[in-house]
């Protein structure tokens, strides 16, 4: 329960990881994953991760490892970039991968994608345990990689709106729509010029 928990409040709709704004779902999950206000940014050319101290507090027991993140009722989040997270091996997302245990208590809000970046909204690693409860998760698409020359296979489109590896996930009144995985294309057996014997 939440007594036993820490909580972190989401004040804000918008997509971001920055100082400033209020917290973000995805500063909060950056959060609870490390049981501090810093979120990576970005990262630099060399592959250094670039920091941000955001304005995610963890409140109550914040002793605890597990986190309670509470939405704004009703709210419209609708996500647009891909995260930048190098720990995450599992394609496009556009929230952090959840690697701690955390609940999303959504209050009825509905994560929506936005825009032409294709991604799915969750990835949970093998250490993470997501719970969410009362979201609306609508219209987010996860594409696998196109196959190479020589005829190599398309990539697993994985997770739609949530990807699980090894992990585990618990869904408690939330609504799915529109959402899609879709495999990558087959590659042509022979590069653009190229001539067979066959």
């Amino acid at each position: 329960g939440r007594a036993a928990a820490g909580v972190i409040f989401v004040t804000t709709l918008e997509q971001k990881v920055s100082d400033t704004g209020g917290c973000s779902l995805q500063e909060a999950i950056f959060a609870a994953n490390r049981n501090e206000n810093v979120a990576i940014e970005r990262y630099s050319s060399d592959g250094t991760p670039i920091e941000a101290t955001t304005q995610c507090l963890r409140q109550g027991n914040v002793d605890e490892l597990d986190d309670v993140i509470i939405l704004p009722a009703r709210g419209l989040f609708r996500l647009s970039r891909i995260v930048a997270d190098a720990i995450n091996p599992f394609g496009p997302t556009g929230t952090p991968m959840v690697t701690s245990t955390i609940t999303i208590e959504a209050h009825g809000a509905t994560l929506q994608q936005f825009g032409a970046n294709s991604m799915r909204a969750f990835s949970v690693g093998s250490t993470g345990r997501l719970t969410i409860k009362n979201a609306h998760i609508q219209g987010f698409s996860a594409k696998g990689g196109d196959g190479g020359y020589g005829g190599g296979g398309g990539g697993l489109g994985a997770g739609g709106a949530i990807f699980v590896h090894a992990g585990e996930l618990v869904i408690d009144g939330c609504t799915f729509e529109g959402n899609e995985a879709v495999g990558g294309s087959g590659g042509p057996p022979h590069e653009p010029g190229e001539t067979s014997n066959d």
